[in-house]
C-alpha cells in the first residue's frame, strides 16, 4: 500500500504507480521506434540540396515540416524521460504547477504529462 503523502498516496495505488510506469514505457518504445524510422538529418538535408540546385519552396517546406517533426519527437521523448524521473521521485501524478494531483483518466490518457488539466490551459493560453 501507498505510504501516506507519498504521490502514490494521492494519485492511487501502487499498482496504479506500476501501471502507469508501462504506460511511460511502452509510449519510450514508440518513440523510439518512430526515431529509428526517421531519415538522417543529413540525409534529408542532402535530398533537398542535390534534387533542386536551388531549393525549391516545396522542397524546403518539406524540410522545414521534417524538421519540425523531429522537434516535437524529441520534446515527446525529453516529457517521458521526465515523467519517468517524476515516477522515481515519487512526485508523479503531481502537477508541477500548482502541486495538485493530476486525475488518474488524464495520466491513463497522456502519461507523460507534468500538470494537471486548469494548468495545462494555463500553459497553452501562455504561448499563444
Amino acid at each position: 500500500m501507498a505510504r501516506p503523502g507519498s504521490s502514490a498516496a494521492k494519485t492511487g495505488t501502487d499498482s496504479d504507480m506500476e501501471k502507469f510506469q508501462q504506460l511511460l514505457s511502452e509510449r519510450a518504445a514508440q518513440l523510439d521506434l518512430k526515431k529509428s524510422s526517421l531519415p538522417p538529418t543529413r540525409a534529408v538535408l542532402t535530398e533537398v540540396v542535390t534534387r533542386h540546385a536551388v531549393p525549391s519552396k516545396d522542397a524546403l517546406a518539406k524540410q522545414l515540416f521534417r524538421e519540425d517533426q523531429i522537434q516535437q519527437l524529441f520534446e515527446q521523448m525529453n516529457q517521458v524521460a521526465q515523467a519517468q524521473q517524476r515516477l522515481q521521485e515519487g512526485s508523479y501524478g503531481i502537477c508541477s504547477n500548482c502541486a495538485a494531483p493530476i486525475s488518474p483518466s488524464r495520466l491513463q490518457l497522456l502519461p507523460e504529462t507534468p500538470f494537471c488539466l486548469p494548468c495545462q490551459r494555463e500553459v497553452e493560453a501562455s504561448k499563444k
